[in-house]
């Protein structure tokens, strides 16, 4: 019996410490998903120039020594020395930077500090406070084997390149990419939708560059990204790509008289996600996606592709923080107790009046919103202007479609 105790007891001890994904999967998916939703609700509506707290252990260094750690706290990027994201035994660490568009003053470029990880700027003429800047990737572990690794995640302003210079490399990102280092501080770009310019190298999307050398990115390394938290929701795609050879037309559906308006020229490079018999699902560079004959394709795809036949499901946007805002538009709007004229009208607004969006019904048709008085409702979408940008199809469903008994419509 002394020797079957010794024996448990020196496995106990010599066992390494189990992570939070080997104790539960479920409390993995947790860590995720808070991390997800204090990006959202503690950034979302942070100031252009400014770096904000998002989740976890992060640090916002000021040029002066000043600090900022307190979960949603922001920093002027013109102050700003330093941003780490800091490893957490039981959060994932995520800070997140706006840096103004030098068109359009509204949009503005993103930057997801996934930790742990830091960022140290520099002072570089012609480029904006915070456009500068040295990536530091940790070794240490992460509260969870399921979330990606650590980097920068870059999206582009919507009409304009991010211009950007990361550890002392020339970046001009044209959509979405992800940035990595190695020991040695050495940048990976991948990208992740349209084209990176890395110095006098051009990365077409599904693709890695690496020093000199440009090949198909590693999908572990893309693994897990919160894409949902990006002004535009991108995909990540297969790695490498496919060039058509032959102007076609773009397909609804895996079948030869499905197809769009939308004609594919020869030479263009396509994203594939999917394949279905002798058709794949392809994504368009500017984002348009639909299905393609493999016969007018010419494949660069590492591994196998996926069968599938429908589009992958897009990443939603979680419940719970205001996702958008808005205003109504009629000079009576009714709010109901749910998303139909048949739900009872819970308050009438005049024009202009300010909403918080939150949610979507299953048809589209209706919003769940917030008035300033803090009535929350179902409006019709035809009665809200918005006043934020977003896609209505980025909005998530409501898991309660109806507070109040319905009635006939009024």
């Amino acid at each position: 019996m002394r020797c079957i105790f010794l024996i448990a007891t020196l496995l106990i001890i010599t066992l390494p410490p189990m992570t939070v994904d080997a104790q539960n999967e479920g409390e993995c998916q947790s860590v995720y998903d808070t991390a997800v939703r204090d990006v959202l609700e503690y950034c979302l509506w942070a100031e252009n120039n400014t770096a904000c707290a998002a989740s976890g252990a992060v640090t916002l260094e000021a040029e002066d020594g000043a600090t900022m750690m307190e979960i949603g706290g922001t920093m002027a990027m013109e102050a700003i020395a330093l941003v780490r994201a800091d490893s957490d035994n039981s959060a994932w660490s995520i800070a997140s930077l706006r840096l103004a568009d030098s068109i359009d003053p509204l949009d503005f470029t993103t930057l997801l500090l996934l930790g742990p990880a830091s960022l140290e700027f520099e002072r570089v003429l012609d480029y904006p406070p915070g456009a500068a800047f040295n990536l530091f990737t940790d070794s240490e572990p992460l509260p969870c084997s399921k979330l990606p690794r650590p980097g920068l995640l870059v999206q582009a302003p919507a009409k304009n390149l991010a211009l950007l210079r990361g550890n002392g490399v020339a970046l001009a990102i044209n959509g979405t990419a992800m940035l990595h280092t190695d020991e040695d501080g050495n940048l990976t770009v991948s990208a992740i939708i349209r084209e990176t310019i890395q110095g006098d190298m051009i990365i077409f999307s599904g693709y890695s560059a690496h020093k000199t050398k440009i090949v198909p990115f590693d999908p572990d390394s893309l693994a897990h990204l919160p894409v949902e938290v990006l002004p535009r929701i991108d995909q990540v795609p297969l790695p490498g790509s496919a060039v058509v050879q032959e102007q076609t037309a773009l397909h609804l559906r895996p079948h030869p008289e499905a197809y769009r308006s939308t004609l594919v020229r020869a030479g263009s490079r396509v994203n594939i996600f999917g394949q279905s018999e002798d058709w794949l699902m392809v994504r368009l560079v500017d984002g348009e996606m639909g299905w393609l004959s493999h016969d007018v394709l010419e494949l660069d795809v590492p591994g196998a592709i996926p069968v599938m036949d429908e589009p992958p499901a897009k990443p939603q946007r979680p419940f719970g923080p205001v996702l958008a805002r808005g205003v109504t538009t009629a000079d009576t709007n009714n709010l109901r107790d749910g998303p139909g004229q048949e739900y009872a009208i819970a308050v009438q607004l005049p024009p202009n009046a300010a909403l918080d969006i939150y949610a979507r019904s299953l048809d589209d048709d209706w919003l769940l919103v917030e008035t300033t008085a803090g009535i929350r409702a179902w409006i019709n979408v035809t009665l809200v202007k918005p006043n934020t940008p977003f896609n209505l199809e980025d909005l998530p469903y409501s898991p309660d479609m109806g507070t109040g008994s319905a009635q006939n419509p009024t």
